[in-house]
């Protein structure tokens, strides 16, 4: 007993050369990595005078192989190369051919210019995907940025893969390739996480996280070997990898909080040192340096895009701390009246429904495996990792404010998830050895415990892919680059194009500056053009444009839209992108917007319309596809959802405009030619595509026909009315309307 007790005592003790004194280590510490411990508080017994680490180890090695605590072991290069491959080749089969929505095409367009992105710039993004475009010899520009996401996310999952299994070790021995428990649970997590519907979303488009994601592996990586060797040159490793994450994204700093003051707390005497405080602080600085891109993009000023001014120091900060939207918010105009709970239980219950319901308990089984592991490495990460895990958690969930009633928000909101689900699955990984390491089942069994393992992973690996790869199969979505190319086609040449909002602006912008489609065309952004730095960094890459000012702004020293007009309405055709600012109304009294195609044309208020022209241009605008997205696959909170319903409106509203356009036309013939131009365009809708039209059309339609038998009495006309006001009231009796309705109907039955 007494022996047993010192071999334990034994494995704890190590020798500090050059100090002439023993400390214990309270992190993992390998047997002979001759690797210096850190200082400690609290110094052990000597093992006599002259004693080196390998003599401990020596001391260690006649321990009993019962005390013998499990070493952490790595998986094989084939095992790494196995599951990078697998993922690489899923999400190349599924990647977007084109430029996806939300924020890809002004990411890409930026990067093709070598641009600023917005708040906070993610220059190395810019600088990384502009690099990968220029040495990738084929595909379009946005398919080369969404395949440098596909290896970005290949390489994440690969990387969890790699702390799974270091977490998972249970047993002394080395492990056989593909047939290990730790094997099967790095499957596990990697699966759970990177076959979950998020998170190949966002691995198959042009978008920052992918590569955040990539990150926060490398930094989760580099703690656990930092764990195992704590050595400065690791330190150093995690100090570059926290600096570079956060020039690309800032929600690292959420992890980072945590993991860097555990670190230097336990490594005190490595690292607070001269020494150590020059190496880390150069590391870190190193890591940073993409963000010395911005000022120099900013001051060359020859991008044709960009955001925000960074020549000045001013600028640069505003950018870096991303003023505009809210330093510590997701939107600086956004609300939300759901409770922190709500949007906590929405985060994991959605990662639940993606995984068949299993990362959940498997990961609450991960954390109790990590706190109570046989193996230190395990028990060390054990509080970072954690830690890391319920502090972004805590602080996202309570920072974000984007309203997420509103579904295309909810769909941005939770793309933040993706982070700390990576913990989480790393934990449900844990969770699967654990089980496998479970006394009873280990014995059960027996030397099957490690094929079943394996093979129940890789199970599970392909239930997940049978579950989500159909969802998830973008291989033929061009749905965001046809409206794009719709929008710019649709324009007369040389014309102004004035957009709100991301799905017009930055696709209609990656198009015409990556791959050139309308090169005549001006496209301005609205809100862009209401901060300071806009006009005067980008009038003079709007040939002949004219600004009244240097800023859109109602308030002084700004200027309004009605002068913007003013100034280029008679040397360009000016269109509108869904609407102009609503609060500025001062063009209103001397302009109208009228509809055509996707867009409005900007016009004075004494142009006299000329209907079958205006009923040519604009039909020729709207575009007809025999395809649109599925409104199953595709819902509320995806921007194809927004294409759909783009392209339903338009043709409505088209209709409308010409329904509405009576009373701009003098002659009977115009009159009668204006309503029939209506129902054409209704009819058209209706034969093309029926499935999309919302059932208000059929009142509309009979609006439409009772307005025309004002000028046309015909028994076709009323058909037409008794028709889809009949359809419409079944569908919707309790119109405020129906009565009305239905005594026309009444009247013209009998």
């Amino acid at each position: 007993m007494a022996k047993g007790k010192k071999s334990t005592a034994s494995a704890n003790i190590v020798k500090k050369r050059g100090q002439g004194r023993t400390v214990t280590s309270e992190l993992y510490t390998p047997k002979s990595d001759g690797v210096k411990p850190a200082h400690q508080s609290k110094p052990a017994k000597e093992v006599g005078t002259g004693s080196s680490v390998k003599e401990s180890a020596n001391v260690v090695a006649t321990s009993t192989s019962s005390s013998k605590p499990p070493q952490p072991t790595s998986p094989s290069t084939a095992e790494a190369m196995f599951l990078f491959l697998v993922q690489f080749v899923v999400y190349v089969a599924t990647l977007y051919p084109s430029i996806p929505g939300g924020d890809s095409g002004e990411l890409v367009a930026v990067s093709c210019q070598l641009g600023v992105a917005h708040p906070p710039g993610y220059p190395l993004y810019t600088m990384v995907t502009h690099a990968f475009m220029q040495a990738i010899p084929f595909g379009t520009p946005a398919w080369r940025a969404n395949l440098l996401s596909a290896i970005f996310a290949s390489g994440c999952g690969t990387l969890l893969f790699f702390c799974t299994y270091k977490l998972s070790t249970s047993s002394t021995g080395a492990n056989k390739p593909f047939l290990s428990v730790p094997f099967g649970a790095g499957v596990t997590t990697t699966t759970l996480f990177c076959f979950s519907r998020l998170t190949w979303m966002y691995s198959v488009t042009a978008e920052v996280f992918a590569l955040n994601n990539f990150l926060c592996a490398l930094l989760l990586g580099a703690l656990v070997m930092f764990i195992e060797h704590p050595t400065l040159t690791y330190a150093s490793l995690g100090a570059f990898l926290s600096g570079l994450a956060v020039t690309n994204q800032h929600t690292t700093v959420l992890f980072l909080v945590v993991m860097v003051p555990w670190v230097l707390y336990h490594r005190a005497s490595l690292l607070i040192t001269p020494v150590g405080v020059a190496a880390l602080t150069a590391a870190v600085l190193i890591g940073l340096l993409p963000y010395a891109y911005m000022p120099i993009s900013a001051t060359a000023n020859i991008a044709n895009l960009t955001w925000g001014d960074q020549s000045t120091f001013y600028g640069f900060y505003k950018h870096f701390v991303r003023e505009e939207y809210g330093t510590f918010d997701l939107g600086s105009r956004s609300t939300t009246d759901t409770t922190f709970f709500f949007r906590l239980w929405l985060q994991l219950s959605n990662f639940s429904q993606e995984t068949f319901h299993i990362v959940l308990p498997s990961a609450a089984l991960g954390i109790l495996g990590l706190i109570t592991s046989k193996s230190q490495l395990a028990r060390t990460a054990a509080f970072p990792i954690l830690g890391m895990l319920g502090f972004y958690m805590w602080f996202f969930t309570w920072r974000a404010n984007l309203d997420i009633n509103n579904t295309l928000l909810a769909g941005v909101h939770e793309r933040f998830w993706m982070q700390p689900n990576a913990i989480i699955a790393i934990c449900s990984g844990v969770g699967f050895a654990w089980v496998f390491n479970f006394q009873p089942i280990r014995k059960a069994l027996g030397r099957q415990r490690n094929v079943t393992a394996s093979a129940l992973a890789l199970l599970l690996l392909s239930a997940q892919l049978g579950a989500n790869y159909q969802s998830r199969d973008e291989s033929d979505n061009v749905a965001v680059m046809e409206f794009g190319y719709d929008i710019v086609n649709g324009l007369p040449p040389d014309a102004i194009l004035l957009t709100l909002g991301d799905l017009p602006g930055n696709s209609a912008r990656y198009l015409h500056h990556c791959e050139g489609v309308r090169s005549d065309l001006r496209i301005i952004d609205l809100e862009m053009m209401t901060f300071d730095w806009y006009v005067p960094m980008l009038k003079d890459k709007f040939p002949g444009v004219k600004f009244p000012g240097d800023r859109y702004s109602l308030e002084q020293g700004g200027f309004a839209m009605k002068q913007f007009f003013d100034e280029n309405y008679d040397n360009f055709p000016i269109f509108v992108f869904q609407h102009v600012n609503p609060q500025d109304t001062t063009w209103q009294a001397d302009y109208d917007v009228w509809h055509y195609g996707l867009t409005h044309k900007v016009v004075r208020k004494d142009y006299v319309l000329n209907v079958q022209e205006w009923f040519n241009n604009a039909t020729a605008a709207l575009p007809y596809h025999e395809q649109l997205p599925d409104p199953i696959k595709y819902d509320e909170r995806t921007w194809e959802w927004v294409v759909r319903e783009g392209y339903e409106s338009s043709a409505i509203f088209l209709a409308i405009f010409f329904d509405r356009s009576v009373d701009r036309v003098q002659s009977t013939d115009d009159k009668i030619l204006t309503l029939e131009s209506a129902l054409k365009i209704y009819n058209t809708l209706l034969e093309r595509q029926p499935e999309i039209v919302p059932t208000y059309v059929h009142k509309n339609i009979g609006v439409t026909a009772s307005n025309l038998l004002r000028y046309k009495q015909q028994e076709e006309v009323k058909d037409v009315v008794v028709k889809h006001w009949s359809i419409y009231l079944e569908k919707e009796p309790n119109d405020a309307q129906a009565q009305a309705m239905r005594q026309f109907i009444d009247a013209y039955s009998s």
